[in-house]
């Protein structure tokens, strides 16, 4: 038999169920918070069970889950580790998802994140910060005024739309990771 999240049937064994109980039927399916390609892998953050699902383009199969903390609203992968927010704090993991560090507090709960080399780039709907992903140092902040949603990065400037204004204007914000 296999354990079904209601998004896709995993085989028993699957490494990453081990926290999860076997529910007596499918569980309903919870749409993913975000998705992420990264090179041929394609990841999925699940709020509940809160979890990263990754999708391998090539092989055409799901790969082991990556189980998270409650609440996660928010996150990015690359080859250094997992970075997720939680409502204003940014946590890091190691790639496999184990070893969670705290690396800092924001003032505002981010609506995306984007590793970026040495730093993540957090951009809440009133503010764009830029932090060191090995410690959480602050490199930078700056305050969006009339907001911003639908926010990307290109490796040096955000790029979103105004949230509270209409109609909205294109937002480009300059980071310097």
């Amino acid at each position: 038999s296999a354990y079904e999240t209601g998004d896709h049937r995993h085989p028993d064994g699957t490494p990453g169920l081990e926290g999860l109980t076997r529910p007596g039927r499918a569980l309903p399916a919870t749409p993913y918070v975000t998705a992420k390609q990264k090179g041929r892998l394609v990841h999925f953050l699940y709020a509940a069970p809160a979890r990263i699902e990754r999708y391998d383009l090539d092989t055409q199969s799901w790969l082991a889950m990556v189980l998270l903390p409650p609440g996660p609203v928010a996150f990015d992968v690359d080859a250094s580790g997992i970075f997720v927010a939680y409502e204003s704090s940014l946590y890091a993991f190691e790639p496999d998802g184990t070893r969670q560090r705290f690396l800092r507090n924001l003032d505002e709960t981010p609506i995306e994140l984007f590793a970026a080399g040495a730093h993540l780039v957090a951009v809440a709907p009133g503010k764009v910060s830029s932090v060191q992903k090995s410690d959480g140092a602050l490199i930078a902040e700056q305050g969006v005024f009339f907001g911003i949603t639908g926010a990307t990065f290109d490796g040096s400037e955000v790029l979103g739309r105004t949230a509270w204004v209409s109609p909205a204007d294109v937002l480009r914000i300059a980071v310097h990771p």
